[in-house]
């Protein structure tokens, strides 16, 4: 179990968000600046590969964080019409509909419902699996540009998402002798990345709320051993005792 009083702990999180939040700067930066979209996602995929080669991870991989990121920009960028014409409008329930499965996917599998539920002992169910297909459905639904300061937030949310759970919530499945290969991460918090902004801040919003009611809470104090200290009669003081009984001896002996 990690010892969260220990300022190294500390130091991946701040990587993952620089990472994150760097990958998002430097895509955006070559891309306002004329870079062909190929180049951009070549040229970062190229420097997270660098920066794994170099770098040591440390209790869980901020570079499994970076990347997904970027497969996620790399995504949205591939999607992205020029303009929402009849095929793409007749396409938005559709989209809307896999994007809400989708959250409440990753939403189910944050809670282990199919762990917990009998139904699925007898239907098989794996939330990686399903949020691959979700995914690949959801790379061929195109739709109009969106703001860059909204893909941030989705960057931002992600990782933070991401860190909560390693620290807050899965503590106990973490530890500095091994790295977490953060894979459950991305199956619960995938839908904030790839989903329409509405659904997006929804699955946000119940990942959080899900995420704190999730959060250890410490044992609730017992009233026990107060009521048995004030109940109880005091002990005698030991020293007292033995003082008295040195006495007692030395009367007996000046008797004699």
């Amino acid at each position: 179990m990690l010892d969260l009083s220990l300022a190294r702990t500390y130091v991946p999180l701040c990587l993952c968000f620089a990472k994150s939040l760097g990958v998002w700067v430097f895509c955006t930066t070559l891309r306002a600046a004329g870079t062909p979209p190929a180049s951009v996602f070549v040229a970062a995929a190229a420097a997270l590969f660098a920066e794994r080669a170099a770098h040591n991870e440390y209790i869980f991989d901020t570079n499994a964080i970076a990347s997904f990121v970027l497969f996620a920009l790399a995504v949205d960028a591939t999607r992205v019409a020029d303009a929402l014409d009849s095929a793409s409008e007749r396409r938005l329930p559709v989209a809307l509909a896999l994007n809400v499965v989708w959250a409440a996917a990753g939403i189910a599998a944050l809670l282990r419902v199919h762990e917990r539920v009998a139904f699925f002992r007898y239907v098989p169910f794996r939330p990686l699996p399903f949020g691959a297909v979700c995914l690949v459905l959801h790379s061929f639904l195109r739709h109009g540009p969106e703001h860059e300061t909204w893909m941030m937030l989705r960057v931002f949310n992600f990782s933070a998402l991401s860190v909560v759970w390693i620290y807050c919530v899965n503590l106990q499945g973490v530890c500095a002798a091994r790295v977490y290969d953060c894979v459950d991460c991305c199956v619960f918090f995938g839908s904030v990345l790839f989903s329409e902004p509405p659904t997006a801040v929804l699955a946000t919003v119940a990942a959080a709320a899900v995420l704190l009611h999730q959060r250890p809470r410490p044992p609730p104090e017992s009233d026990s051993d107060t009521e048995a200290a004030v109940c109880s009669p005091p002990e005698p003081d030991s020293d007292l005792s033995l003082l008295q009984q040195a006495r007692a001896a030395m009367d007996a002996r000046h008797r004699m």
